[in-house]
C-alpha cells in the first residue's frame, strides 16, 4: 500500500497537479529569480513594470505571464550576443510566454533551440542579433510544435535573415498564426531554412521588408496571410516546397515568386490597394469592401470568432462597427496628382445595422494629426458621402492627410485615414 501512494504521488508530482503560482515582486524581486525558485509546470505571474534582465529558463517547463499585459509589463535586455529570454535545455510543450513587451536583445528577443514553446499577444520591437545576424525577434532552432501567435512584431533588426522570425534546423510542425510584422529589416519577415519541415504560416498580416516569407525548407504551408508593401517578394519559395493558398497580396515588388516544387492554389488574391484602416499609425485591421473578407480558407478550423468564413489577415473586419471605407477624391486623376481645387473628400458608408448619422472629416499635414488641422469638419448631416474641403488654402507641392470618422448615431467609429499631393501645376 506504501509502494502504491508513492508512486500516486510521483505521478501526480509529474503530471503538474501540484504546480505553484508564483508573483514578481510579491514573492521574489526579479523574473530570475523567481524562475530559478520554482519548477517545472509552475506559472510565474509578473506585476506591471520594467524588469532589466536576461532571462534562462533552464530546462524548466514553466508559464510565464504577465498580469496586465504588454502595454505595461516590460523585459529589456541590454547584454552584448545575449538573448532577452533564453530558452535552450530542453524545455517541452506547456512552456509559454505571454503579454510582455520583449525588447534589447542582442541575440534576438528570445532565442529557442531544442524547446517547445508557446509565444503568444507579446510585442517585439528593438531587437537584433550581432552573434549570427538573424532572428532579430525570434530564433527557433530544432523546435518542434512551437506556437508563435498574436504577437505584434516590428522594428526588429537582422543583417541576414529572418528580421522578424528565423526558423532553421530541424525544426518542425511549428505555427505562425494571427501575428502583425512590419518594419522589421533582414531578408523575410519571417525566413525558413533548408531543413525545416511543416512550418504552418497563416493569419499573419506582413509588411514593410525586403521579403514577407521568405522559405527555404521543405513541406510548409502559408494560408490565409495579409502580405504587401515588401520591396522584394510577398512569399519566396526559393528553394522549398510550400502550398500557398487563400492570401491577399498587394504592393509588392513580387507577389509571389515560386519554383517548380510550390503548390501556388487558384484561390490567392492580388489585387491593387487594400482597404486598411490606418495603415500609416499600423492599424492594418481591413474595412469593408476589402476583398480579404471572408476570402481565407473555408475550413471551420479557419472560421472568424463569430462564426464566419474566415477573413484574410491578423485582424479580421469587425462587422458591426460603423466605418467609413474606400476613401478617395472628387473629380482628380490620382491621390498623388490633385489639378483641381478645392478637394472633394468622398467614401462609403457601412454598417450592417444602422444608417449613418453624422461624419467629421480632418485634414493635416501630419499622418498623427497632433497639432491643430488645416481643416476639421465638425459634425456633417448625411446629406451625401462626398464633402468639399472647407479649410485654409491648401500649397502646391505638399503631401496632405485626410481621415474620416462616421456615426452610426450610437457610436463613432475609428479614423480611416488617406493621402493625397497637391500639385497644382501639371508636372513635366
Amino acid at each position: 500500500m506504501r509502494l502504491f501512494l508513492l508512486f500516486i504521488f510521483n505521478l501526480l508530482l509529474i503530471s503538474g497537479s501540484f504546480a505553484l503560482t508564483i508573483e514578481v515582486p510579491d514573492d521574489y524581486a526579479s523574473i530570475q529569480t523567481a524562475i530559478n525558485a520554482v519548477n517545472s509546470f509552475d506559472t510565474i505571474l509578473v506585476s506591471p513594470g520594467i524588469y532589466n534582465e536576461h532571462l534562462n529558463f533552464n530546462g524548466k517547463s514553466i508559464v510565464l505571464k504577465s498580469t496586465d499585459g504588454a502595454g505595461v509589463t516590460t523585459i529589456s535586455g541590454s547584454q552584448t550576443h545575449t538573448p532577452v529570454i533564453n530558452i535552450s535545455t530542453g524545455e517541452v510543450k506547456g512552456t509559454s510566454i505571454e503579454g510582455f513587451t520583449i525588447t534589447g536583445g542582442d541575440r534576438s528577443g528570445v532565442y529557442i533551440n531544442g524547446a517547445a514553446v508557446d509565444i503568444r499577444e507579446n510585442i517585439f520591437t528593438g531587437n537584433y542579433n550581432s552573434y549570427n545576424f538573424s532572428g532579430g525577434a525570434i530564433w527557433l532552432e530544432s523546435s518542434v510544435g512551437s506556437k508563435i501567435e498574436r504577437n505584434i512584431i516590428h522594428d526588429n533588426h537582422a543583417n541576414n535573415y529572418g528580421g522578424g522570425i528565423y526558423i532553421r534546423d530541424n525544426s518542425s510542425s511549428d505555427t505562425i498564426a494571427y501575428n502583425v510584422f512590419y518594419d522589421n529589416t533582414g531578408t523575410g519577415e519571417i525566413f525558413t531554412s533548408g531543413s525545416t519541415s511543416n512550418i504552418i504560416v497563416y493569419n499573419n498580416t506582413i509588411t514593410g521588408s525586403r521579403d514577407g516569407i521568405h522559405h527555404l525548407g521543405h513541406v510548409s504551408y502559408f494560408y490565409n496571410n495579409l502580405i504587401f508593401g515588401n520591396e522584394g517578394s510577398g512569399i519566396y519559395d526559393r528553394y522549398g516546397t510550400a502550398t500557398i493558398n487563400y492570401n491577399c497580396l498587394y504592393d509588392n515588388f513580387i507577389d509571389i515568386n515560386g519554383n517548380e516544387s510550390t503548390v501556388i492554389g487558384t484561390d490567392n488574391i492580388m489585387y491593387l490597394e487594400g482597404e486598411l484602416r490606418n495603415y500609416f499609425q499600423n492599424d492594418f485591421t481591413i474595412l469593408p469592401y476589402s476583398p480579404c473578407i471572408d476570402a481565407g480558407d473555408p475550413s471551420p478550423l479557419y472560421n472568424d470568432p463569430d462564426g464566419s468564413r474566415n477573413d484574410i489577415g491578423a485582424l479580421p473586419y469587425e462587422e458591426f462597427s460603423p466605418a467609413a471605407s474606400l476613401l478617395s477624391l472628387g473629380r482628380v486623376d490620382s491621390k498623388d496628382h490633385i489639378v483641381s481645387e478645392p478637394p472633394h473628400f468622398c467614401f462609403h458608408y457601412f454598417d450592417s445595422l444602422n444608417p449613418m448619422s453624422a461624419a467629421r472629416i480632418e485634414v493635416d499635414t501630419s499622418f498623427e494629426f497632433s497639432g491643430t488641422p488645416y481643416w476639421a469638419s465638425g459634425d456633417i448631416l448625411p446629406i451625401d458621402t462626398c464633402f468639399e474641403y472647407g479649410g485654409i488654402p491648401l500649397q502646391d507641392s505638399v503631401t496632405y492627410y485626410y481621415r474620416i470618422q462616421v456615426s452610426d448615431g450610437i457610436a463613432w467609429s475609428d479614423w480611416s485615414v488617406n493621402f493625397f499631393r497637391m500639385n497644382a501645376k501639371p508636372t513635366v
